[in-house]
């Protein structure tokens, strides 16, 4: 990409065949290098390959590769047509993906260190990202854009501070769960971990789930995400979690 094909319009110029084979090996090079040099390597993270097709890229090749080199390499999907795992960026898709997947969102608006972009996402916007995207049975891939120094920014640490503290609290409701219910069969977002579901909602909103059920609410600083449960095993809080559902027939 050079400054002659300004503005971008993501299907910049390929050159000639001998130049973009010539790009190839070098592409190729380099991953040989990554994929040798430096141990195992558990993931290799690909991106733009929008800009040519799948033909063109020769994405199998690549592919096979990557794997002659790492065989046991987790691989994203942007590699025009082959991964392991979908990668929405910067919006939850409204229904969630089969399969594994992963939400790339910002701090802010942009990627990299943009000291003129303030427009920070609060800690409650982002946890409640987190919460969704696990609801959904995703991860969520946070950017951090260091300084030129290799330094977060102050807004940045704060978020990180603010997320970290929301964890240690709430964990258990995201950290090595499963997706939950269906949105149709539960408002709000939901988690599962073996025979508990998490219901994931702002503490002033929560209701009491009545006696012998583990709701409770806990406001947390700026982030007042809080998660209730309920054990499915336990016949004797059914009844009070299928009314707090508004479903006392379920």
């Amino acid at each position: 990409f050079t400054d002659d094909q300004r503005p971008y319009n993501h299907r910049p110029r390929m050159g000639t065949p001998e130049q973009w084979q010539r790009y190839r090996a070098y592409v190729k090079a380099q991953l040989t290098e990554l994929l040798t040099q430096y141990g195992k390597i558990d993931l290799l993270w690909f991106d733009g390959d929008w800009e040519r097709t799948e033909a063109e890229w020769e994405s199998a090749d690549i592919v096979s590769h990557v794997r002659a080199l790492q065989p046991d390499i987790v691989l994203n999907n942007r590699l025009a047509g082959h991964g392991d795992y979908v990668t929405p960026e910067q919006y939850i898709p409204a229904v969630a993906p089969e399969g594994a997947w992963e939400c790339g969102v910002t701090m802010n608006r942009t990627w990299g260190y943009v000291p003129t972009d303030t427009a920070f996402k609060t800690p409650y916007e982002l946890v409640r990202t987190l919460i969704q995207v696990r609801a959904g049975g995703g991860n969520m891939l946070l950017n951090i854009g260091p300084t030129g120094t290799g330094a977060i920014a102050p807004a940045e640490m704060e978020r990180l501070e603010a997320i970290g503290s929301w964890l240690d609290t709430f964990g258990e409701s995201v950290l090595g769960t499963e997706r939950g219910l269906e949105p149709w069969r539960f408002f709000g977002p939901t988690t599962v971990r073996g025979d508990t579901i998490y219901w994931i909602g702002p503490a002033g909103d929560a209701r009491e789930g009545g006696e012998g059920t583990d709701f409770h609410a806990v406001s947390h600083d700026a982030v007042s995400v809080t998660p209730l449960q309920v054990d499915l095993t336990d016949h004797a809080t059914l009844p009070a979690w299928r009314a707090w559902m508004g479903n006392p027939a379920a």
